[in-house]
């Protein structure tokens, strides 16, 4: 039996207007908190063992309030607490800031892809799993640390498995090595299910404890049949409460997708309410959004009743937990996600909706409740959450590709990838089609070890094919097409910067596209790519959302992609050439974009040749084409060639698809084609392509072409 630790109830409030900080309404709301009242107790726990695991619901306070009552008991102590989302770990970091009484990236900091507030002072740093494993690439033994906490681990991505993994391996080590007993390292694995049995067998018997948070009651009302278009739910129903509960609470909208939100939020937005019915606010909050926006859902609304206004806030699951947003009453629930989902037939990996898990469903639920008693409107049948709906939600691992996990296990120094400790084994084809992949981008050599250039695709925040692009693109001589590369690239870290247009848009758009960029038509959506980067930059400000529009492209989306540019252009700065290595020549987890582009203002000159005035330069057909081929090295599997109809044979796979509709190319034919991304409605097709030419195959990989030809 588990270890068993009861705790008293309290008010779960975390969030208050963000930088307006009063203290004395703080401390109340801290003291009201089951995990600040019990803090001495948790924290005595924490400290008589290895690794805890503590089970808490979202507002009981344990992401906020335990970090700051282990640095009470000890000073010294360093501390990490790992998000899932980037989102969770900026909101954290603010609020424990406020509470603080500091100045955010001082004592209290947080550190996520291409943005950070720390500095050397930071003693409790808030991060996503993502940026921690980049952590373990530059310190395998986590040194500047003592406690390591992993938040909402039941959730179950594959980064934060991988960092369990890892922790686990470097419990033994750490404390193996003792001089004194304040020096022993301790981990804390959170969750917000009951589901923590996994978690303390695979870290041997851990002790578990439980912290209730304080949930009211909440009403939940199904549909009598399946909802045709979830969208249109949705808005019928935030329509429908907005109209029969007038007088209190704010609604949260729970969709699969950006797509879906910002179709919902536009009709929501010109939906013409009542006099006597509250005006409605609408939010979105998605990963993509910037981080501005993001932070607007957790401001309270003042004066809410003169005239009478509510928030609609339409989010995708990253509203399910790790965040408490204030004021909400009433949940709306499409009972979707979207989930990555790697195609083994075709070695790529989509981002496919999907049904949730009853775990799911009641986090969902329980954001109605936690200020009041609550209302949840879920769109789907009782019977489908009873008999379609699995238990709990599976692991990532199981349906992933694990292609960047080998990577950086293999640079941290990992050889044996397939008896790696995971929470959950993946398959022994999994992890083989991963060694694959990194034998054909040459990140590892027949041997299974890591070759150099895998080292350095590994030290980028990218998914490894594109690091293999960047990095292949210093081969180039043309300092055009070496910042073309960058500029595509850039753009492409960026979620969801081409939209896809609704059917009825769709002509409208493409016909934009050829008319504004003619170039694209003959190379291809990473010229499209190019081209609209290049055009938005002489675009008035006024003028930019709306041109967005006419093209199809996220205007949100675009205004962070120079942002990502100048953190690429720093990480290739460090360690690319024969550069001083990024372990010993600087750690960017203490820097901003700013300073990483200061720091190496002078390298970036030499590495990457940066010239402004000549990249503005429109490229030339032959350069064009270099663009490409360098894309081809990182995408060399994502290719396929053309068969006698319209349709197109992959080369890896020999499967059939098509150019998608959305595409730049779509009613082409070239005699091969490169594509970044594969998604399945009716059939298979490929989007964001460029034409390739059978010989540029057979030069980079004709055992490729080979498999395509003798099907």
């Amino acid at each position: 039996m588990p270890k068993v630790v009861n705790f008293n109830d309290g008010s779960d409030d975390e969030f208050e207007k963000p930088g307006v900080v009063n203290a004395n309404a703080i401390q109340k709301q801290r003291e009201s908190l089951p995990m600040y009242q019990s803090r001495l107790d948790v924290v005595h726990e924490i400290l008589s063992n290895d690794v805890t695991i503590i089970v808490g619901e979202t507002g009981s306070g344990k992401s906020t309030q335990l970090p700051q009552a282990i640095l009470e008991s000890n000073a010294n102590q360093n501390i990490v607490v790992s998000q899932p989302r980037r989102v969770a770990a900026i909101s954290l970091a603010q609020r424990v800031s406020n509470e603080s009484s500091t100045s955010l990236g001082q004592k209290v900091g947080y550190n996520v892809r291409f943005d950070a507030k720390v500095s050397k002072y930071t003693k409790i740093r808030y991060v996503t799993d993502g940026m921690l494993l980049r952590e373990f690439i530059l310190d395998p033994l986590l040194s500047r640390y003592t406690t390591v906490i992993v938040d909402e681990a039941h959730e179950r991505t594959l980064t934060s498995d991988l960092v369990l993994g890892l922790l686990k391996k470097l419990l033994k080590v750490r404390n193996s090595r003792l001089k004194n007993e304040h020096d022993r390292f301790r981990v804390v694995v959170m969750s917000a299910t009951l589901d923590a049995q996994r978690f303390a067998d695979f870290f041997g018997d851990a002790p578990i404890l439980y912290v209730p948070g304080r949930a009211y009651s909440v009403q939940r009302f199904y549909t009598r049949a399946p909802v045709a278009n979830v969208v249109d739910a949705a808005v019928s129903t935030v329509i429908q409460i907005n109209k029969s509960e007038p007088n209190s609470g704010d609604i949260l909208v729970f969709l699969p997708g950006q797509d879906e939100i910002e179709s919902a939020c536009e009709v929501l937005r010109e939906h013409k309410t009542a006099i006597n019915v509250p005006q409605m606010i609408v939010l979105p909050l998605y990963a993509a959004l910037p981080e501005k926006q993001q932070q607007q859902v957790f401001v309270p609304l003042e004066n809410r009743m003169r005239p009478m206004r509510r928030k609609v806030i339409l989010a995708t699951n990253i509203a399910e937990t790790s965040v408490t947003i204030p004021g909400v009453c009433f949940v709306v629930d499409s009972g979707l996600r979207k989930v990555r989902v790697h195609r083994t037939t075709l070695g790529l990996e989509s981002l496919l909706p999907g049904p949730i898990s009853q775990a799911s469903a009641a986090q969902r639920t329980g954001r109605a409740g936690r200020e009041q008693e609550g209302k949840c409107w879920r769109l789907y049948t009782e019977n489908s959450y009873l008999k379609e709906m699995l238990p709990q939600t599976e692991p990532e691992i199981s349906r992933v590709s694990l292609t960047y996990s080998t990577l950086l296990l293999k640079r941290i120094g990992v050889d044996d990838v397939l008896n790696f400790d995971w929470v959950d084994k993946p398959s022994k084809v999994a992890v083989r089609n991963a060694l694959l992949n990194l034998l054909s981008l040459t990140a590892i050599d027949l041997k299974g070890n890591i070759t150099e250039f895998g080292r350095e695709m590994a030290k980028l925040p990218l998914e490894p094919s594109l690091s293999a692009v960047l990095l292949s693109a210093h081969a180039q001589s043309n300092t055009k097409v070496k910042n073309a590369v960058l500029d595509v690239a850039a753009c492409l870290s960026v979620p969801d910067l081409l939209l896809n247009p609704s059917s009825n848009r769709r002509q409208t758009v493409n016909d934009n596209r050829q008319s504004f960029f003619p170039a694209a038509v003959q190379y291809g959506d990473l010229v499209l790519v190019k081209q609209i980067w290049d055009a938005s930059k002489k675009i008035e400000k006024s003028d930019l959302k709306e041109w967005c529009y006419s093209i199809g492209v996220n205007h949100r989306a675009l205004s962070r992609v120079q942002q990502v540019r100048t953190q690429l252009l720093g990480y290739l700065s460090v360690g690319v050439n024969g550069s001083k290595d990024a372990d010993e020549d600087a750690d960017e987890n203490e820097m901003d974009s700013s300073a990483i582009d200061n720091k190496h203002q002078k390298k970036k000159k030499k590495l990457f040749d940066y010239d402004e005035e000549d990249n503005s330069k429109p490229l030339t057909s032959d350069e064009y084409e270099q663009l490409i081929k360098v894309f081809l090295k990182g995408y060399i599997t994502n290719t396929a060639i053309a068969l006698p109809d319209r349709r197109f044979q992959t080369t890896m796979t020999r499967q059939p698809i098509s150019i998608h509709p959305g595409s730049s190319m779509f009613g082409q034919k070239p005699e091969a084609i490169l594509y970044l991304e594969y998604v399945y409605t009716v059939r298979g097709y490929a989007r964001l392509v460029a034409p390739v030419e059978v010989e540029w195959l057979r030069q980079t990989a004709p055992h490729l072409l080979a498999r395509a030809t003798t099907s």
